[in-house]
């Protein structure tokens, strides 16, 4: 990846001088780049390619347009001839018109310039500040020359700049002149006009007076265009993506050139970017001033081998919620508040304007800071941020209540403004009126409570308002009213009327009385020929009992259904008209298998099986017709099978003869029954390992085509065939199979490689596509925490822990090692136990791990605190009461779980004390169920260490910054009675107390000098 970078930026920079070399030297170019013609559709790789391949001719013609361009060929591999560089800005260009051959070199050229720019923007990281994205996303290119883009008009002149002075009226005059080294032009008549370091506006006053005194200008027009601009070299250093020096026409400014490389890096400032001029700043690049306020600040030109210096910039803060652009900023030092809510845009209509929040970073600890801004501007006071600011523009908190909703039967419904003495009337009023069909009776207002979880209802006679808009019944309106309208209908009962079955539209009717039988069926398009008239049903809810009833009705058609005018029916009742067809049986027969289509078809008497051949489309072309099957049902309703050998001649006469018996069922079976599926297999290094259809006279060639094709990683002169080498023998003979194995050797073109194209497969070859031995794409690890750079890095072969540290820029002052954490991906390792001190110290250390891909590294601050959890009497609770009463066997282990529980405190960290130091003075001694002994320690990076017996007395751990130290349970288990037995001689056993407690004592003195040493 870094060779293909330094290829592709030396490409880049060969083109950039050789696009405006072209144009500075106008009619010296006498031929084009053989090598450029069709650059266009190569990439880099490809162009380097281009050149090694050309023909001794091609050669020779390039070198000729090499010379006479001022470039060796060894631009092609990043070498640049600097002395003819560095002479392009001194010479004269003596045309304006360069020829075609020259023009599509550099239309070419500049194609590659700006692919190769907008590929580099595109791999840059996007920076959540706001400005970068004008730098990243731009699509700005660099002006070759001054008929890109018209100068303003503080362009200033220099050494090779080409002006065009014209005059056109009472005089005729047009002449190209370009500013020697010296800073003048001399004109004939006029002598010599020194215009290097005027501005351009400057330059054509200056011309214009000096013209004046040798042409007749007065009543002719006189103008001044800047033809050419000259070539400077720039110089980019900093915080940039791409720093370096540029040869660029000096038409182009400050934020042109950056926004083509893409602009700073995450770390650089965008606020205070420094031009730079013979080691003096003399002027400074802002681009919030510049996007915002151009008049404030011009972009500026620069001159020959003037520094643009990127610093990193030192505030940056954020600022969300209820602005119009939340985002992060860069400020400048003596910024406020009101700048950068300028630079957000301003605030939202519903932003809380007289108070904000700020989370800021102070003393090693994050603080909110609540400013009120009303105090602090009756103060005139401005408010200042620090780097790191967030700033949270809050919302307002309530939206508007001072609206009742007027819905329902009212001509214009929706939300109206509750004004001071609004009563129900005249809501009413301003919604129009009451609608047609409104109910006139009562209406309804719900009212929020506060107080309680719903809405209070209110219930208003609306005939009585209406006539009497100062009833009392006319109440006042409240914020958030709801005044509902009922309509008329609201209270009617809705139930439908459908017609089913046999009519020729079944449907249902909204209606409420008067509908008859014979209305509901000429609605629903009449009955249907295939309509049973004897007996219809009209489903039913029976008002007495409120259940179901079926109420059955003959239909009689005489006279267009005069009778059934005679049946009424009522709201909610279901007609069903059965069909003559539903007592009719489907009789069928039916062919499937392979006819081209498989039909069931209506059966009728003398059906044969040539007729359902034809209406399945005939057999498939590897149709059997050996046997075919017709399964038919016996009279016992049993199924035979009956088989018919097909004889194709007489165009199937033979099938006219077979006559079909209803539910028939036809099978016709394929060829394809006898054929056993082969296939081979291709696993290994191609795009799609699988199984693929053995066909005849398929090649090597064919498959890896299949298969997609080799993976950059395949060993093209190493595949392995697998095939058995007696495949027909072991079927006819029932042999046993044999495998040999064919190692091949082809090209990684396998389309076009002899080889390939000439290996013939047989059915299931397994082929296998070999590793290229050593291959590996690159592997990646990430860094995080307390290093300078933290992010993702490509590690080399091998290449260990201290390394990528060292490669991230080293420890910051914060850095912990010794909470260095190392997480393993590969595998599903998981954690490793690391100690990075030891690591960074001795490279040869066995901490000094060889980092594998995925792996992920993260290095703390550092954390003066030390936990302490486990079996403390911190804090004391009453209901610790109960862990002092003696544990019987009878306890169960919950029980037991629920009288010992964990106790934790976190606590500040003192150099060089032991675990229990932390124990006895925060966590007010060990509990009275602490396993003392066991007593253990867990250090930031994963390591435990537990409580030692150094002759007789604990030798605790020594505790860290960030540690952790625990206090496990006693195990709950039955202790053993313990007896004493009596010795028969009483002389004997006071020899033996006395011993004993000699010993005790001497031993309990060690053990007090010891202890006072570990703890």
């Amino acid at each position: 990846m870094m060779g293909y970078k330094l290829i592709k930026n030396s490409i880049f920079l060969f083109f950039s001088i050789l696009a405006y070399n072209i144009q500075a030297q106008g009619v010296s170019v006498v031929t084009s780049n053989p090598l450029l013609v069709d650059t266009s559709k190569l990439d880099i790789g490809e162009i380097q390619e281009k050149y090694k391949e050309m023909s001794g001719e091609e050669i020779e013609k390039f070198k000729q347009w090499d010379n006479s361009s001022g470039i060796e060929a060894g631009g092609l591999t990043g070498g640049v001839n600097e002395e003819e560089t560095g002479n392009t800005v001194e010479k004269q260009v003596e045309s304006t018109s360069i020829i075609g051959e020259g023009n599509e070199a550099q239309e070419t050229a500049e194609k590659i310039i700006e692919a190769i720019a907008t590929e580099n923007k595109e791999g840059l990281e996007a920076v959540p500040i706001y400005g970068f994205r004008y730098f990243r996303e731009s699509k700005t290119k660099l002006y070759s020359s001054a008929q890109d883009v018209k100068p303003p008009f503080d362009y200033i002149l220099g050494v090779g700049d080409q002006l065009n002075i014209s005059i056109w009226g009472f005089a005729d005059y047009n002449e190209v002149f370009t500013i020697e080294k010296d800073g003048f032009i001399q004109p004939k008549y006029v002598g010599r006009i020194y215009l290097k370091g005027l501005t351009l506006e400057n330059a054509i006053q200056v011309i214009k007076a000096r013209y004046s005194r040798a042409y007749m200008i007065e009543n002719s027009q006189f103008d001044v265009t800047l033809n050419y601009s000259r070539v400077i070299n720039v110089n980019i250093v900093g915080e940039v993506e791409l720093p370096g020096s540029y040869t660029v026409p000096a038409i182009n400014t400050v934020y042109n050139l950056l926004s083509f490389i893409g602009g700073p890096t995450k770390l650089g400032s965008i606020r205070n970017i420094q031009i730079k001029r013979n080691g003096v700043v003399i002027r400074k690049f802002d681009l919030y001033n510049f996007l915002n306020n151009p008049t404030a600040q011009d972009d500026y030109f620069l001159q020959n081998n003037d520094y643009i210096f990127v610093p990193m910039s030192n505030k940056l803060v954020t600022i969300s919620g209820a602005v119009e652009r939340p985002f992060k900023y860069e400020l400048l030092e003596n910024e406020t508040f009101d700048d950068l809510l300028k630079y957000a845009g301003g605030y939202k209509a519903n932003a809380l304007k007289n108070y904000l929040q700020i989370l800021r970073y102070v003393d090693n600890k994050a603080i909110y800071i609540d400013v009120n801004l009303d105090s602090l501007r009756a103060s005139k006071g401005k408010l200042k941020l620090l780097n790191g600011d967030a700033i949270t523009v809050r919302t307002i908190p309530e939206e508007a209540r001072n609206w009742v909703n007027v819905t329902g039967a009212v001509k214009v419904e929706g939300k109206y403004e509750l004004r001071k003495g609004d009563r129900v009337s005249d809501l009413i009023e301003r919604a129009m009126g009451l609608a047609e069909n409104a109910y006139k009776e009562e209406v309804y207002v719900f009212r929020f409570d506060p107080g309680s979880e719903g809405k209070t209802v209110l219930r208003v006679n609306i005939k009585e308002i209406l006539e009497n808009p100062y009833s009392d019944a006319n109440i006042l309106l409240s914020d958030r009213d709801e005044i509902k309208v009922f309509t008329n209908d609201y209270f009617i009962d809705r139930f439908a009327i459908s017609i089913r079955g046999a009519v020729r539209n079944p449907t249902t009717i909204q209606a409420q009385k008067g509908l008859t039988l014979r209305d509901g069926i000429l609605y629903s398009g009449g009955l249907l020929p295939s309509a049973y008239l004897e007996r219809a049903y009209i489903y039913r809810i029976d008002k007495a009992t409120n259940l179901p009833i079926a109420i059955t009705i003959q239909l009689d058609t005489a006279d267009n259904y005069a009778k059934m005018d005679e049946i009424q029916i009522l709201q909610g009742d279901e007609v069903k008209i059965l069909s003559n067809l539903t007592f009719t049986e489907k009789k069928t027969v039916s062919i499937n298998g392979a006819v081209k289509n498989s039909v069931i078809e209506e059966y009728w008497k003398g059906i044969t099986l040539k007729d359902l051949v034809l209406l399945g489309g005939g057999f498939r072309q590897r149709a059997f017709l050996g046997k075919v099957y017709i399964s038919r049902m016996t009279k016992d309703y049993r199924r035979e099978l009956i088989t018919i050998n097909v004889d194709t001649a007489n165009n199937f006469q033979q099938l006219q003869d077979v006559l079909l018996l209803e539910d028939d069922i036809v099978t016709v079976y394929s060829n394809d029954i006898f054929d056993q599926p082969s296939n081979v297999y291709v696993s290994g290094m191609v795009k799609r390992i699988g199984f693929y259809d053995y066909k005849e006279s398929m090649t090597l060639a064919d498959v890896l085509l299949l298969a997609d094709g080799f993976l950059v990683s395949a060993a093209s002169n190493r595949i392995e065939v697998a095939r058995i080498s007696n495949f027909k023998d072991a079927q006819i003979n029932s042999e046993p199979t044999k495998i040999s194995i064919d190692i091949l050797e082809i090209n990684r073109d396998f389309v076009n490689d002899p080889i390939a194209n000439g290996y013939l497969l047989q059915p299931f070859d397994h082929i296998v596509v070999r590793r290229i031995p050593s291959f590996d794409f690159q592997k990646k690890i990430f860094i995080d925490g307390e290093v300078k750079y933290p992010g993702t890095y490509v590690i080399r072969k091998n290449e260990k822990l201290s390394s990528i540290v060292e490669r991230a820029g080293g420890l910051t002052e914060e850095a912990y090692t010794a909470g260095t954490k190392l997480e393993r991906k590969k595998g599903n390792r998981g954690a490793l136990l690391v100690d990075l001190k030891k690591a960074m110290r001795r490279p040869g250390s066995k901490f000094n791990y060889v980092l594998k891909d995925g792996d992920d590294i993260f290095i703390p601050a550092v954390e003066n605190i030390v936990t302490v959890r486990g079996q403390l009497d911190y804090p004391f609770e009453e209901s610790d009461m109960k862990r002092l009463v003696k544990i019987t066997d009878s306890v169960s282990v919950e029980e037991y779980l629920a009288l010992t529980p964990e106790k934790k405190v976190n606590v500040p960290y003192s150099s060089g004390k032991r675990a229990k130091y932390y124990v006895k003075k925060y966590g007010s001694g060990f509990g009275a169920y602490a396993r003392k002994k066991d007593t253990y320690i867990i250090l930031p990076n994963g390591l435990v260490k537990g409580t030692k017996f150094v002759l007789f007395a604990r030798a605790y751990p020594k505790v860290k910054e960030g540690t952790e130290v625990v206090v496990p349970r006693k195990p709950l288990k039955k202790k053993p009675v313990k007896t004493i037995k009596k010795s028969g001689n009483g002389g004997d056993f006071n020899t033996i107390v006395q011993s004993a407690l000699s010993s005790i004592t001497a031993t309990l003195t060690l053990y007090l000098l010891l202890k006072r040493t570990f703890e």
